[in-house]
């Protein structure tokens, strides 16, 4: 029998439920930035209230995509963080500027699963909600 996970992301004031049926023992952050000028930064990371010293920080001058992978999760936990988009002119569109979350079942080698496309789905509608423009 399947064991399944309950997960809930919450951005800003909404939360996306998710259920997961398969084993996961490791997630991974992505960002990604690629209109000039961008960045998109996951900070001050903290899994059950204890930080991971660790950020995901996608510049697209420099290549606009970074991962982050926490392996060995073991069962209920809590992560929280904060998100920061950045930005010069007009705001970037679709996919060129977002964030992504993945649990997976890693095995080696340890490769990056591609994103739940809910997940990014979500994280792209909702994006826009926690944007900040520079000043």
């Amino acid at each position: 029998d399947a064991v399944s996970h309950l997960v809930h992301f919450t951005v800003g004031d909404r939360t996306l439920t998710q259920v997961y049926t398969d084993p996961f023992s490791d997630f991974f952050l992505r960002t990604r930035a690629t209109k000039p000028g961008s960045s998109m930064l996951l900070s001050n990371l903290q899994l059950d209230g204890i930080s991971l010293n660790a950020q995901s920080h996608a510049i697209a001058d420099t290549g606009g995509l970074d991962i982050l992978r926490i392996s060995d999760v073991m069962g209920s936990f809590k992560l929280t963080g904060e998100s920061s988009m950045t930005w010069q002119g007009t705001p970037p569109v679709q996919s060129q500027l977002a964030f992504q979350i993945k649990v997976a079942q890693a095995t080696p080698p340890k490769e990056v699963p591609e994103p739940n496309l809910a997940i990014s789905l979500l994280i792209l509608s909702l994006m826009g909600m926690t944007c900040q423009r520079p000043s």
